[in-house]
């Protein structure tokens, strides 16, 4: 009369499974943030690389027509404002490039600024330190900032890729070429 093939968990087995689902979730969660981590630092290496081929196509080009450029632009995405992606142009009067995607799958989480140190001038005290969006690189493989008014040779090129709290930071000295990623 009484059903003595009762199924199912108990209390017991219901909480053993509950703390066993919570230490699973308390280990990925930093596994998470260094999967972005390690994704921002990668794109950090090729940027770098990136620019680095761009300044050694500028010298080599120059040795062969005496006269070259080629540019690094960061890509402004139009509805937001920010920048996600970067374009690499043979040349400063050629508005065409290879554009290259930061955010390989369209998300727009991995967020590009760039900022520049001039070399000092006679007329300035310090030297200006600027946000910029475009960089060339000469012949001689020095690194510029052309605008309609001027041109000037940028010392140190500061690029910062952020990946929610994960932050890594390009410092690209603009007349040796030598870069370090922290």
């Amino acid at each position: 009369m009484f059903a003595k093939d009762i199924k199912g968990f108990t209390v017991l087995e219901m909480m053993i499974i509950v703390i066993l689902i919570g230490i699973i979730g308390i280990a990925v969660i930093p596994s998470v943030g260094m999967v972005r981590k390690q994704e921002v630092r990668k794109l950090a290496k090729e940027m770098c690389l990136d620019l680095t081929t761009q300044r050694m196509r500028a010298m080599t080009a120059g040795k062969m027509t005496g006269s070259s450029s080629y540019g690094f632009e960061l890509v402004e995405d139009l509805e937001s404002g920010h920048y996600y992606s970067y374009e690499l142009t043979p040349s400063f009067d050629t508005a065409s490039g290879q554009v290259r995607k930061v955010n390989k799958d369209n998300s727009n989480n991995i967020h590009i600024t760039m900022e520049a140190l001039h070399i000092k001038t006679f007329a300035e005290e310090v030297p200006l330190r600027e946000v910029i969006h475009t960089v060339y690189f000469d012949n001689y493989g020095s690194m510029l900032k052309i605008d309609e008014f001027s041109t000037q040779e940028i010392e140190e090129l500061t690029i910062k890729l952020t990946y929610d709290l994960a932050e890594t930071k390009i410092v690209f000295n603009g007349v040796t070429g030598y870069y370090s990623i922290d």
